[in-house]
């Protein structure tokens, strides 16, 4: 969105008129401060109307930061210097997007500046400037750059990241023998690296807590985190400059896995803290296993350096659920022989699918026995 096209608007709207707009360009010239700064602070339209002006042409949600609430973790992806300069905090992380409050959405520079901190999308609300400046000084600390917890305790926190899944519940078919075969080799160390690869709810996931769950059985130190865990990680210890003790810790166990690898296409940065994260377990001779939705070879937006690195591991990928995991499976649950078959008849492509038929037959007959 330009700044000259909401000038063009608010005269066609007749809000302003064309000698303002001539002057507010002139000034926008002079001073290089922001339209919307100029537009408020020379008189010509009150914050709140020039907001609800744009929210309601430019379909921008317009919020009171009184009534939202801010993620803290969101914040960790734009330092506090950056935040304050560019007068917007970060609301929420979703996905691979981070929605942004911002008093000023015609600012070229904010997309541009923000290119340079984080990978995430950047996804705008509206806000009074004030309270802005008030959620600042409320999420960031005022020296801004001290990190709020001990390192320990942020240590912590990532030691706490599970993944569900143990080899006494896996569930073996002609879709996963391979993978089965290959998880157990590499809990025994006869193999190094392991790149599990599969659609959704193909039990990627649960392959690696099985994993997770043999090697601390053992004694082993292992660290399992997805991507976009990581990536929040990462911009977090970044931001408080403390990204070599977060590289120090990563680096310290003697297994990694790795979830969702797919999360790295089109993200620069993130691939070269995963590409030095992943050199140095193979330098040393630990072991890795990842798993992803896409093989190295289709993942796009991908370094030539992490292509090499992921390529170089063994790769085995999930198939489809057979009817006799699925049978196996649904045996865990008080089902009659004609349940069974009904939700066989959907023909389920994987745990997920199966889950998700299996829940709504418990759902109907639930239901049906209470007599309604």
């Amino acid at each position: 969105m330009s700044q000259l096209r909401l000038l063009n608007d608010l005269a066609g709207a007749g809000i302003i008129t064309p000698t303002d707009k001539e002057d507010i360009l002139k000034k926008q010239w002079e001073t290089g401060e922001s339209i919307e700064k100029i537009l408020i602070e020379g008189g010509y339209i009150s914050e709140d109307r020039l907001l609800n002006f744009i929210s309601k042409k430019y379909r921008i949600p317009f919020v009171s930061l009184k009534t939202v609430q801010v993620d803290v973790e969101a914040t960790y992806h734009v330092p506090s210097y950056l935040a304050r300069k560019l007068s917007l905090i970060p609301v929420r992380r979703i996905n691979s997007s981070l929605v942004i409050a911002v008093s000023e959405p015609f600012n070229e520079n904010i997309l541009s500046e923000l290119r340079r901190v984080t990978d995430l999308k950047p996804i705008p609300l509206l806000a009074r400037k004030s309270e802005i400046d008030e959620a600042i000084n409320e999420y960031y600390r005022e020296s801004g750059e001290i990190p709020e917890k001990p390192m320990e305790t942020r240590i912590q926190e990532i030691e706490k990241h599970e993944l569900p899944g143990s080899f006494q519940e896996y569930i073996v078919g002609k879709g996963n023998e391979k993978v089965f075969r290959l998880s157990q080799a590499f809990v025994k160390g006869e193999i190094k690296d392991l790149f599990i690869q599969g659609e959704p709810g193909t039990g990627k996931t649960f392959t690696l807590g099985a994993i997770k769950d043999a090697l601390e059985k053992e004694g082993k130190r292992v660290i399992a985190v997805t991507v976009p865990d990581l990536e929040g990680m990462i911009s977090r210890f970044r931001n408080n400059f403390a990204i070599a003790d977060l590289r120090e810790y990563l680096t310290s166990h003697e297994i990694l896995l790795l979830d969702e690898v797919e999360f790295l296409q089109n993200k620069q940065q993130l691939q070269e803290e995963v590409e030095i994260l992943l050199e140095k377990y193979m330098q040393k001779g630990h072991q890795v296993a990842v798993a992803s939705l896409v093989k190295p070879s289709d993942m796009k937006g991908v370094t030539a350096r992490l292509t090499s690195l992921l390529s170089s591991m063994i790769e085995v990928e999930l198939g489809e659920l057979d009817r006799d995991m699925a049978m196996r499976f649904l045996s865990n649950y008080d089902l009659s022989a004609g349940d069974i078959e009904a939700i066989l008849k959907e023909n389920p492509r994987t745990f997920r699918e199966l889950e998700g038929i299996l829940k709504r037959v418990i759902a109907i007959k639930k239901y049906l026995s209470s007599g309604f």
